[in-house]
């Protein structure tokens, strides 16, 4: 059974040559994008983070009072279901350093560590991994991606804190997402792992999340301050996927 790959990866704007600086801020936003990017704050929201169920909507991060932006996707559900019920121990992990235009020849020599899953779903996340690399990569014009597909068993980053990093992609596969929270609630309880449940918000698993770290110039939102969910009794190992900008 063949899956719909992501839209990440069959839109013509993943695919284009990088063309911003690295420094993956101080851009007021394209002038042309459509209603959704200009009406992508939701309701709930905070002012400094945007979300729509389109991708388009990741365009926003390069706007000086936005340091956090949500694509609301959801996994095939063939995809999810295969992933969920896959044994932990067989997931699949990998490290990877290079070129945008690179990232599919690359992961294909990497299906050793990704086909532990079917083929169908091997392919998918080959095809997915791609186009987000390119998004990341257009985003901020980085000559080089690192991507980090990884399992999550334990309480890793389970305090909250800012990656000192310029910008990063990241999505759950499988498991929970990352926690964020707002500017308002950063600055009142701080980063330890002592905030109340009610300030900590959680991305959905599937969700494509843009966010800035501690290198980000010119921001008038600062770095986000988020954490990996601790691990409570009962919750599932996390597939957690992360793209940064990765040295030229």
């Amino acid at each position: 059974m063949a899956f719909q790959t992501s839209l990440a990866a069959q839109r013509s704007d993943h695919g284009a040559r990088p063309q911003r600086a690295a420094g993956c801020d101080g851009d007021t936003g394209d002038r042309q994008v459509g209603d959704v990017e200009r009406q992508a704050a939701v309701a709930g929201l905070p002012g400094h983070v945007r979300a729509s169920d389109g991708p388009k909507v990741l365009r926003t991060i390069r706007r000086p009072g936005i340091n956090l932006v949500l694509w609301q996707r959801r996994l095939p559900e063939a995809v999810e279901r295969r992933l969920v019920t896959h044994p932990t121990d067989a997931l699949p992990q990998l490290r990877l350093v290079t070129r945008p235009s690179r990232v599919a020849a690359d992961l294909a020599g990497c299906m050793d560590r990704l086909a532990v899953v079917d083929a169908d779903t091997a392919k998918w996340l080959v095809a997915d991994i791609t186009g987000l690399a390119a998004t990341l990569a257009n985003l901020c014009g980085a000559a080089r991606v690192a991507i980090r597909l990884e399992v999550v068993e334990g309480d890793a980053c389970r305090f909250f804190h800012t990656d000192t990093i310029a910008l990063r992609l990241a999505t759950t596969y499988r498991g929970r997402g990352t926690q964020w929270l707002s500017q308002d609630d950063a600055a009142c309880f701080g980063r330890s792992a002592s905030v109340p449940d009610a300030a900590i918000r959680e991305v959905d698993t599937g969700v494509v999340a843009v966010f800035k770290g501690a290198r980000t110039v010119a921001s008038s939102a600062g770095p986000l301050v988020h954490r990996s969910p601790p691990r409570r009794i009962g919750d599932d190992v996390r597939l957690f996927l992360a793209i940064d900008p990765a040295p030229s």
